[in-house]
């Protein structure tokens, strides 16, 4: 598992970096208007598509059911595979068409062409990591970056609205280049022909066996993205320009989970399928608490990052051009609340794939759903009756994501590392206290310095402290790794070793 997590992490290392690029042309091109934040809505209601079909989506209903039939006979998993890609492009394609009519000449409809190509792009990256292939799938979305930034800077001296729209059309561009850098990997792996991939049955039977289960995935994941959705229209209705400041900090705010949370979870989710198919449940609980005990460690030292540093972090990645000094306080404000569910969001992201390893759909299902209830309801309030900023949907969004996490977490038949949460979680929360009776107006600024070297050390001196002190605690602790196996708890190092699959 670590292995597959290390190239992961390492291909997504490369295209965050790109990510981040990306955002930094967004803010110095265009900054936080009231036309950027609708764009970044019209970029998250377009991609719902791409969510549902695809990453979150597909893949996790794909993973399971392919591995089933490979082990039964490879040919067989190759042709439900390819089934499931025709049975998808006839789908998306009439989808596509209608929704391009309604939101004609919209930001929206310039972006609608991409999402055919992004849910094959999830499609194949979910064959590609059954067969051990994780650094491709992972690295591809540089391209997706590189594209998005090239439009940035070409459309940047046009008026904003037609700018906008030129990098919505750059957006599906860069979608069909990140899909095609997969398929010559993808022919290598096929243990069918070309010719054999061209006869074209859709909605085969094993597709159709697979659309009960999906369809309760897909309901979790509809939900998830239209409550994402929503936040960024309670955001505006709370602040013209407040759907471009959460766009800007949860971007910030994903960039360990992409790199640790989702590297993790796309790695360990082939494993434990094999793992509970092949009725070995030794290993598919050494997986799940492994999982998510690394997971933890890896999430505790942004979420500290986060937490005591928001306002020179962000002023350090966005605080030039057209980025105001504003911008970057009301910006951090939503990151550091978005920080609150870093921790639970990312071992979701574990527990999930447990469940889905077991054919478990209707669980991850109910947790989804009991947070999105939450979530618009504690919105509704705060915006609508408090009149609260911004800062209130990503505070709501975090209390969502602990209500989801500990339901799964009563649910999950296998060891959980509750232990090892609470003392991070403890550690975490007393320097942060510490640091923000040390800087008691951080969050409260509104002049940043410009030179990138004077933001450099600004961010440097409020986290040297918070750091040394969280070295310390995480020395003090020794969490050592532990699972359960049978009816005893016992350490990691007298396992045998046939489980590191």
């Amino acid at each position: 598992m670590i292995r597959q997590a290390v190239h992961f992490f390492l291909g997504t290392l490369i295209s965050r970096l790109g990510g981040l690029l990306r955002e930094l042309s967004m803010s110095v091109c265009f900054g936080a208007s009231a036309l950027v934040g609708d764009f970044f809505i019209s970029y998250r209601w377009s991609n719902i598509f791409r969510r549902l079909l695809g990453e979150g989506g597909v893949s996790n209903g794909f993973i399971p059911v392919y591995e089933k039939y490979r082990q039964q006979e490879p040919k067989r998993a190759d042709i439900f595979f390819r089934d499931l890609f025709w049975s998808l492009f006839f789908i998306l394609l009439p989808t596509i068409f209608v929704v391009e009519l309604i939101f004609f000449g919209s930001v929206a409809s310039y972006m609608l062409p991409g999402v055919i190509f992004i849910v094959m792009y999830a499609l194949f990256m979910a064959f590609l990591q059954c067969h051990g292939h994780f650094f491709l799938p992972s690295v591809a979305p540089t391209i997706f970056n590189l594209i998005w930034v090239g439009g940035c800077f070409f459309f940047a001296s046009y008026e904003q609205s037609q700018a906008l729209k030129g990098i919505a059309l750059s957006i599906s561009i860069a979608f069909l280049f990140q899909w095609l850098v997969l398929l010559p990997k993808t022919i290598r792996c096929l243990h069918i022909g070309l010719k054999e991939w061209f006869q074209i049955h859709p909605f085969s039977k094993e597709v159709k066996e697979l659309l009960k289960p999906l369809s309760l995935t897909l309901i979790g994941v509809a939900a998830t993205q239209l409550n994402g959705a929503i936040d960024l229209l309670f955001a505006k209705w709370a602040d013209p320009k407040g759907a471009a400041f959460l766009s800007y900090a949860i971007k910030l705010e994903q960039v360990p989970m992409g790199l640790f949370g989702v590297a993790v979870s796309q790695a360990i989710a082939p494993l434990l399928a094999r793992a509970y198919q092949g009725k070995n449940l030794d290993q598919y609980h050494y997986l799940t608490e492994k999982s998510l005990r690394l997971t933890l460690k890896l999430l505790a030292p942004f979420t500290l990052l986060f937490f005591v540093a928001a306002p020179p972090f962000v002023s350090l990645i966005y605080g030039r051009g057209a980025f105001l000094d504003t911008d970057v306080t009301l910006t951090a404000q939503a990151l550091a609340f978005y920080t609150i569910g870093l921790i639970p969001s990312g071992l979701i992201l574990l527990l999930a794939p447990s469940f889905y390893a077991t054919q478990d759909f209707k669980t991850p299902m109910k947790g989804t759903l009991l947070a999105v209830g939450a979530n618009t309801v504690l919105n509704t309030i705060l915006v609508f009756v408090l009149h609260s900023g911004p800062w209130a949907i990503a505070l709501t969004t975090s209390i969502s994501f602990w209500m989801q996490w500990a339901y799964l977490a009563l649910k999950l038949q296998a060891p959980y590392p509750i232990r090892s949460l609470v003392k991070h979680l403890s550690l975490v929360t007393l320097i942060t206290l510490i640091s923000f009776y040390i800087f008691p107006d951080l969050y409260w600024s509104t002049s940043y310095p410009r030179p990138l070297w004077d933001k450099a050390s600004q961010l440097t001196s409020v986290l040297l402290a918070p750091f040394f002190l969280y070295i310390l605690g995480a020395i003090w602790f020794k969490d050592a790794p532990i699972v359960e196996k049978g009816e005893k708890i016992v350490d990691e190092k007298n396992l045998s070793p046939k489980l590191d699959a």
